[in-house]
């Protein structure tokens, strides 16, 4: 079963307030094609599994270790640089419902600090815990 991936800013607007991205801005004129392609590398990425340089789970769900939210370095078809030069994808992930709610895309920049700030950390692990309590509550 492929994962859907959800590259909407109004569902970062709305649903994952805590984010400390701002998609809209991300995407700014992106066409939708650009995004589909995205959409369709980062899937491979998740099918493929963590624990490869191009896909790396950042923080774990304390309550279910199945949502947790990542970085996912994809190629940007472009340019013709690969993964190095291509984007930067910050996600929240689901993997028991197969969804990919993309928070953020950047394209990678040579001399830019690779890791998530402490601040934006705190963030994403706290959006991580809401989401799993918003699913529990749900479901109940």
């Amino acid at each position: 079963m492929n994962y859907t991936i959800v590259i909407d800013p109004h569902i970062n607007e709305y649903e994952f307030e805590l984010s400390p991205y701002n998609l809209k801005k991300d995407i700014k004129g992106m066409t939708t094609g650009k995004q589909k392609s995205i959409a369709t590398s980062i899937t491979y990425e998740l099918m493929n599994g963590p624990g490869r340089p191009s896909y790396s789970i950042c923080y774990r769900c304390q309550n279910d270790i199945r949502i947790h939210y990542a970085k996912i370095r994809i190629s940007d078809s472009d340019s013709n640089k690969g993964k190095t030069g291509g984007y930067r994808i910050i996600s929240l992930i689901d993997d028991d419902i197969k969804y990919c709610f993309v928070l953020h895309i950047y394209k990678h920049a040579h001399g830019e600090d690779n890791d998530i700030s402490k601040s934006d950390k705190n963030l994403l692990e706290k959006l991580v815990e809401e989401y799993y309590k918003c699913k529990s509550n749900y479901g109940k």
